[in-house]
């Protein structure tokens, strides 16, 4: 590529349901997210079952880009890396890239799996991804770096949902339902008990806290649990096994607070002991009313889906939380609980068979984003990574420019209905075998060693290895059947243009010349139009105050005599004709202005060729040519005497005779006008 990629200017953008999260500059992946906008700023564009709205997205992503990073329009040096959600289609995300290539003028775009970025951002390649979003909870798995679509689950609980769950508990509050009504009668504003204060509530940091086990919580039940369950307190931190005794278990439920207390738009509530149950409706939808997958049922069936079987163990092993969801302290406890039920308990069960559950975090390495509050952020720090990888290596690019230079080639050879696929005679869905089953076959009649003394053979052999390479290579394909489908442009833009005939450095100096010459004789027409336009006005103005003199006796319109307003002067005129006028500025003399006398546009006054001709004049001692005018003078004693008739004294008679004087004069070019009226003196 012709454009220099910087890290600096690499853009990620992490596209969520509630919010989206976005950064200039990969040079430094140990921060957060600069840029964060709700969504519902810009009337949530994505909707329930990744419903779009692509005017608002478009408007989301322009405030994005333009506004919070500065980056302009025009000058658009900023690739973008885009983590989706893995359920988008291939049309949603041909979309998208068009909307970035065509309406912000991105020099690059990367699509990314939002699952497979955060399995990268907590440093492995293999792994079940749980992303617990504003929408929907989603369960993934990825080997290799390969996402398996037959192992991806979707459940409608989200976090909207999960508010919603805690705000009816809420509703049943008594305590905090009078403390609604003590503040509203006490205050001027009214305070709601609605969706707005529930997920406040829901989003305080250490009040909801996930419990292990909420019927531990109420009954202060011993309930053991296996060591391998059993994780540190701090839920974006890797857990081990370790030993925990139920006592502590207890104890630590018995110094829960019945009721706790936050602050609220300036007002104090307390919130009971059911705001430990808003994690509920994950492990059991029918809670809120749906009928669909637990989340410990969606990890089961992922895992029970994925092909590799001696990788299940692994995959148990290395389980990533992301999304708003992984903010809730106790939610890696709280899964690893209700797994327990999922898990073989013989000691004899095999080796193929899961047994721990562990959840991965952020390497410690990054010594800012390894703070569980960040772990939300896993998802942008592995798109940050994969940016740094994709966007310095030429490899990721594909150059539409061999196509059209193919296709150009293969119609004005072949025909005009000519593509790949029929000059090769085979279907567009045609595997690799029947491709190269299919070039065998031709390369057999093309074969320089057939075709010796036919020239246009060997070329047409050149390229069908050409055209046979581009179908083998997966990318340039889906690129190639892309132009098939819609058609390929048939204007290309300059750098097309510019990268097929390379021209040299005299090259482009020329065309420069060439251009700026062509600009000049441009200019040079519309002074030349402008100033004879302006004559022919000065013509009109002054006639037509001649005209309303004339009405009214004043002055002798019979000689064409008048007054016009010339740069807030008062100026005594006469016209000639309808090209020529004359001024008479006092103490000035007399200024003509004749269209005739207008220096015409020529190519000889172009610079390029006028001052070659100077300069070789000066060196052969030549003087420049100089045309002679004689220019005739009228006798102004009858302007005098209409100017005295013009002030109200009587006229005097106008003398017949006319005194002519004659004065040479070397002109080399001619003002707008001229000063007199000049006579080309014969030679």
């Amino acid at each position: 590529m012709s454009l220099t990629l910087r890290e600096e200017n690499f853009v990620v953008i992490d596209v969520g349901t509630y919010t989206t999260k976005a950064g200039i500059g990969a040079n430094d992946t140990n921060k957060p997210p600069s840029v964060t906008l709700a969504n519902a700023d810009y009337n949530t564009p994505i909707k329930d079952n990744d419903e779009i709205n692509w005017e608002d997205l478009e408007s989301l992503w322009g405030q994005v880009l333009f506004k919070e990073l500065s980056i302009k329009k025009s000058r658009n040096e900023c690739p973008v890396l885009l983590a989706v959600p893995q359920s988008w289609t291939k049309h949603q995300l041909e979309k998208v890239v068009q909307m970035f290539f065509e309406n912000f003028n991105a020099p690059g775009v990367y699509i990314a799996s939002q699952p497979l970025m955060a399995l990268y951002g907590c440093g492995a390649v293999t792994g079940l991804i749980i992303d617990i979003g504003h929408n929907t909870t989603k369960v993934n798995i990825a080997i290799d770096s390969i996402m398996q679509n037959q192992s991806s689950f979707t459940s409608p609980v989200g976090g909207k949902y999960l508010t919603q769950h805690l705000l009816r508990y809420m509703k049943q509050d008594n305590t905090l339902i009078e403390e609604f009504r003590a503040h509203n009668e006490s205050g001027d504003d009214e305070l709601k008990l609605d969706e707005e204060f529930a997920q406040f509530v829901k989003e305080y940091s250490g009040l909801c806290n996930v419990l292990v086990d909420h019927e531990i919580e109420e009954n202060l039940l011993s309930v053991e649990m296996p060591a391998s369950l059993v994780s540190t307190p701090s839920a974006a931190k890797e857990d081990t096994p370790a030993a925990v005794d139920a006592v502590e278990e207890q104890d630590a439920l018995k110094k829960i607070p019945d009721r706790q207390e936050i602050e609220y738009k300036g007002k104090k509530f307390t919130i009971g002991r059911y705001r430990h149950r808003v994690y509920d409706p994950l492990f059991n939808p029918a809670l809120v009313g749906l009928e669909c997958l637990s989340l410990c049922e969606m990890i089961r069936a992922a895992v029970q889906f994925c092909e590799a079987i001696e990788l299940r163990p692994k995959i148990m092993e290395n389980m990533v939380l992301t999304g708003g969801g992984s903010l809730m302290a106790g939610t890696q406890r709280r899964i690893k609980s209700e797994m327990i039920n999922h898990l073989p308990v013989s000691d004899n069960a095999g080796d193929l068979q899961p047994r721990l559950v562990k959840f991965l975090r952020i390497p410690d390495y990054f010594t800012v984003l390894k703070e569980s509050k960040y772990q939300q952020y896993a998802t942008w720090l592995g798109s940050l990574i994969v940016a740094k990888l994709v966007f310095i290596d030429s490899k990721n690019y594909i150059s539409d420019y061999e196509i059209f230079d193919l296709v150009d080639e293969l119609e004005k050879i072949e025909g005009k209905e000519v593509d790949f696929y029929t000059w090769l005679n085979i279907e567009p869905s045609a595997t690799d075998k029947q491709i190269n089953r299919a070039y065998k076959k031709m390369s057999l009649q093309l074969h320089p060693d057939k075709n010796k003394n036919d020239p246009k053979q060997r070329d047409r052999f050149a390229r069908l290895g050409k055209v046979v390479s581009i179908l083998r290579d997966g990318h340039k394909r889906e690129r190639y059947n892309f132009f098939y489908k819609n058609g390929v442009p048939r204007w290309r833009g300059t750098g097309y243009l510019y990268s097929r005939w390379r021209p040299g450095l005299g090259t482009v100096i020329v065309a420069l010349g060439l251009l700026g010459g062509g600009l000049q004789y441009l200019v040079a027409v519309l002074n030349y139009s402008q100033e004879k336009k302006k004559i022919r006005q000065f013509v009109i103005d002054a006639r037509s105050e001649m005209a309303s003199r004339a009405t009214k006796n004043i002055g002798a319109a019979t000689l064409g005599r008048s007054y016009i307003e010339v740069g807030n002067r008062i100026l005594r005129c006469e016209v000639k004709s309808d090209d020529y006028i004359v001024f008479y500025p006092e103490g000035e003399g007399r200024v003509d202005l004749n269209v005739e006398w207008l220096e015409q546009p020529s190519y000889k006054n172009i610079y390029f060729i006028s001052w070659p001709k100077k300069m070789i004049n000066r060196l052969l001692g030549k003087e420049e040519e100089v045309t002679e005018y004689e220019f005739v003078e009228e006798d102004e004693s009858s302007d005098q005497q209409s100017g005295a008739s013009d002030k109200g004294s009587p006229a005097k008679p106008a003398s017949k005779k006319r005194a002519k004087k004659t004065e040479p004069l070397a002109v080399t070019g001619t003002k707008v006008g001229g000063r007199r009226r000049a006579i080309k003196k014969q030679q």
